[in-house]
């Protein structure tokens, strides 16, 4: 894949989506073909570790954008519902190693820069340094329809060797129509060499999500948003305005 191609067709239509630019015949081609690109983009991203093979920080960090602003496009335009759609959230279950990241700050980055020039400490975005990453199980008895699935979600972070590190586990909530997985953290382990302590709770955390109005719970829990996902990558959006990206691990289901 010719990566500095592919950068530059997605920084066009970051900032092509950020301008308003009226569209045009044929911006539904384009839209599709750009998508092919940076989905490609973030499958070399999650399968390459070698930092000289993987693609570049500022290809990872448009690609991103990019699916991003599709997504919203998708959602406030029920006329182009076709450039993205809710994933069913079977297709949410299993282990996701957290890849990359990219703040609120980068991404305003991301919008101003008129090209991908410059120095390697100004490039927007980060492959994540520690072994970190998601496990989403399925809810009792495997329903995972609307409103209705609550299962188990688990967020750890190990230092190299995995010698050392934390979990963070509570019950999950997924709302389709926003492609938004809810969580609460409610306890906590430690694991150091190969010996899990706890769990310790969690300030704030509950065991269960109460079914309460759904602006509150929007205002109060924690949630991602994701605007794309295949058998290969997870994208999201955080509470707090980050994008990232994390990569399936193929032997949990």
């Amino acid at each position: 894949m010719n990566a500095p191609h592919n950068l530059a067709f997605a920084l066009a239509m970051v900032r092509a989506s950020a301008t308003g630019t009226p569209q045009q015949p044929r911006r539904a081609l384009a839209d599709r073909e750009a998508r092919t690109a940076v989905v490609e983009t973030l499958h070399e991203a999650a399968a390459v570790s070698s930092p000289l093979r993987r693609p570049n920080r500022a290809a990872v960090a448009a690609a991103l954008a990019r699916l991003d602003a599709a997504c919203r496009r998708g959602r406030a335009d029920a006329n182009r519902s076709s450039e993205w759609q809710a994933p069913p959230t079977d297709q949410l279950l299993g282990e996701w190693r957290l890849v990359f990241t990219l703040n609120k700050r980068g991404q305003a980055m991301l919008k101003e820069r008129a090209s991908t020039a410059g120095p390697w400490w100004s490039t927007p975005g980060m492959y994540f340094p520690l072994r970190a990453g998601l496990i989403i199980q399925a809810p009792p008895g495997g329903a995972t329809d609307g409103h209705a699935a609550a299962g188990v979600i688990r967020n750890q972070a190990w230092l190299p060797g995995r010698c050392l590190g934390i979990e963070f586990e509570g019950p999950w909530r997924f709302q389709p129509e926003h492609a938004r997985l809810q969580f609460n953290f409610y306890r906590m382990y430690v694991h150091a060499l190969g010996t899990a302590y706890g769990p310790f709770a969690v300030a704030g955390g509950k065991q269960a999500l109460e079914d309460e109005d759904a602006r509150t719970q929007r205002c109060r829990l924690p949630f991602f948003t994701f605007f794309h996902v295949d058998q290969r990558v997870l994208a999201g959006r955080g509470r707090g305005g980050g994008l990232a990206l994390w990569a399936r691990e193929p032997h949990v289901s």
